[in-house]
């Protein structure tokens, strides 16, 4: 999938999910270096914890947009506790809200190896 549709596709699950009082905390792009396959990380609010909450009412969304995500899937997203190690290192390397994103491509950042990635949000 190109990153237009990554970004649009995740842009579009944010606002979705802020609607719905399930607001974010962080949400990423992750390529896997072995496959090449987006996943989209989300660190979901402090007011949910749980994971299988988390992806049912995620889910739910999907579905009822489906019209918005023809190549969207809840397999492509990750719940993501915020003291993930890239989590971590991201949270220091940059605040990310309002629209804007962060390329970041096969770096090292506070000795975490990440991939090629796209921050669509990071506001912890």
């Amino acid at each position: 999938m190109d990153q237009g549709t990554l970004v649009r596709n995740g842009r579009r699950l944010l606002e979705l999910l802020t609607e719905n009082k399930l607001a974010p905390r962080a949400a990423v792009w992750v390529s896997s270096p072995e496959t090449g396959i987006w996943r989209l990380w989300i660190v979901p609010s402090k007011d949910l914890k749980d994971k299988h909450e988390f992806y049912r009412r995620t889910s739910e969304i999907i579905s009822k947009n489906r019209v918005d995500f023809p190549d969207f899937e809840i397999s492509d997203i990750e719940f993501v506790s915020e003291s993930h190690p890239a989590i971590l290192a991201l949270k220091r390397f940059a605040k990310v809200t309002g629209g804007s994103t962060v390329q970041i491509q096969s770096s090292m950042v506070d000795g975490f190896y990440l991939p090629d990635c796209i921050v669509l949000e990071m506001n912890l």
